[in-house]
């Protein structure tokens, strides 16, 4: 297909044959050895709807609905797209091999993981944090219960994979404490525990540790228990050394006493 587009071979209705139209050396220039530059130059070819619809789902790693996916593609500076031509652009991705509709679920997912990563690299550095920025607001509107907790998940993801001053330390803090809440519920204590850190991580990188004491300190008993639970006795030991140093009340140095005593 990719040699068809650059008329690099063609099929001869005279001969019924498929012939080549270029030398090998020429064929040599014209078609790149990596996978993902040859998908990109297809992409190039694509309308620029297509493009920015493809760019978009490959940074959510969940099945998009249309609602969804319309919700997503809203964007201020751009003509907002009804669900009605987003439809048609996922089935349009679709006749151009780049995306499959599954039946089972009844959206569209990437024909292959290199397509959703030759898409992801599609996007020019100086736009892709706003696009994260973007995605990250809208998915946090669109948790509006159980059954869109996942997008919180990609939300605080997508955030933590920013440049710190991209974005507000406090409140991301905040919402790594609470998506980690949700992991603990369902019983994925390793994502807990990734995200704890991740939020000490935010305070740690401005150097807004204990500005807000009862955040940090939430923060780091969870960090401890979390842990403690999973056998990371070195790492909650250093929540519980941070505490102890820092700590202002007599009642928080002795709960963290007590989880030193608990990890020994």
């Amino acid at each position: 297909e990719e040699l068809v587009r650059k008329n690099a071979l063609y099929y001869d209705m005279m001969s019924f044959e498929w012939r080549w139209s270029l030398s090998k050396i020429e064929l040599s220039t014209t078609i790149s050895d990596d996978v993902v530059e040859t998908i990109k130059g297809k992409l190039k070819e694509l309308s620029i709807e297509i493009q920015n619809l493809l760019i978009l789902m490959s940074y959510i790693p969940n099945t998009l609905e249309v609602p969804v996916l319309t919700a997503l593609m809203k964007r201020d500076d751009e003509v907002s797209l009804d669900e009605g031509r987003i439809a048609d652009l996922l089935k349009d991705a679709s006749d151009e091999a780049m995306l499959m509709y599954s039946v089972e679920s009844n959206t569209y997912l990437f024909a292959h993981d290199r397509i959703r990563e030759a898409s992801r690299e599609s996007i020019a550095d100086e736009d892709k944090d706003n696009l994260l920025l973007h995605l990250s607001q809208v998915l946090q509107q669109l948790a509006t219960g159980p059954e869109m907790d996942w997008c919180l998940f990609v939300a605080v993801d997508l955030l933590n994979s920013l440049p710190s001053e991209k974005t507000n330390t406090n409140k991301l803090a905040r919402l790594n404490m609470r998506v980690a809440s949700l992991a603990m519920n369902r019983g994925t204590v390793e994502k807990q525990s990734e995200l704890l850190h991740e939020g000490l991580e935010c305070l740690k990188a401005t150097g807004e540790m204990w500005q807000d004491y009862n955040l940090t300190l939430s923060l780091l008993n969870a960090v401890i228990t979390c842990d403690r639970n999973l056998g990371h006795f070195d790492k909650a030991s250093a929540a519980i050394d941070e505490v102890l140093a820092n700590a202002v009340t007599l009642d928080d140095k002795f709960v963290a006493n007590v989880n030193q005593f608990l990890v020994k």
